[in-house]
């Protein structure tokens, strides 16, 4: 009986054990890469195309997509700042809105919205290429 019970222990925590690590080894691995000064960024604008309020399983989340190279591109911006603490009807608000987004040119998955720069209606598109800095 014994065994029984710790073979099911084994097969329930291993494949938590592989999912938290993986997740750990991806994180480790982006910070790398924007910690890396040889590896070239640059700018573009974000389009805000969604808001997901994760309830008690973690903090909500803005979907953006933005365009290199000719590819599109989706990433997830964690709300874990002031924003936080604003209604979930506020947060809805920034849908559709532009803002700046920074990425890695050689992985542009690796993205970072920039929420408090939100991009100017003068700007109609970023370059195809994006910009070495941000516009003034």
């Amino acid at each position: 009986m014994k065994r029984k019970l710790d073979l099911g222990i084994i097969v329930f925590i291993l494949p938590v054990l592989i999912v938290i690590i993986y997740g750990i080894f991806k994180v480790v691995s982006r910070n790398k890469k924007w910690d890396d000064n040889n590896l070239e960024k640059r700018y573009s604008t974000a389009n805000i195309v969604d808001y997901k309020n994760h309830g008690k399983t973690g903090p909500p989340t803005f979907e953006y997509k933005f365009q290199f190279n000719n590819e599109n591109y989706n990433s997830v911006y964690l709300i874990v700042s002031k924003e936080r603490s604003m209604p979930s009807k506020e947060l809805k608000k920034y849908i559709g809105k532009r803002f700046y987004v920074k990425f890695i040119v050689d992985y542009p998955q690796y993205s970072e919205l920039l929420l408090d720069k939100p991009v100017p209606d003068s700007i109609v598109e970023a370059p195809d290429e994006g910009w070495f800095q941000l516009p003034e």
